[in-house]
């Protein structure tokens, strides 16, 4: 599971625990929602946590290269998923 998760286990736990404590205000509780409700949006988008499981891997080899060119390919994908939302 923690496979799936890409290392984001404690940040949804935590925004979880937030976005339902009553004792926090509505806004805080709301933008916790927000946030929450994008991370599993962006865990399901198989070719964004493929290319992020690339990026991590050019990352820890050091190919300064490879990381530029996969993050601006990880920023055309979401360009295209918002140009699909509307």
């Amino acid at each position: 599971m923690e496979n799936f998760m890409h290392g984001r286990q404690t940040t949804l736990q935590k925004l979880n625990e937030d976005r339902n404590n009553p004792e926090l205000g509505k806004f805080t509780r709301l933008q916790a929602d927000k946030a929450y409700t994008k991370i599993i949006e962006q865990l399901k988008d198989k070719k964004l946590m493929a290319l992020r499981e690339q990026l991590i891997k050019a990352s820890q080899s050091g190919d300064q290269n490879a990381v530029w060119k996969i993050t601006n390919q990880m920023r055309e994908h979401e360009g295209k998923q918002r140009e699909d939302k509307l």
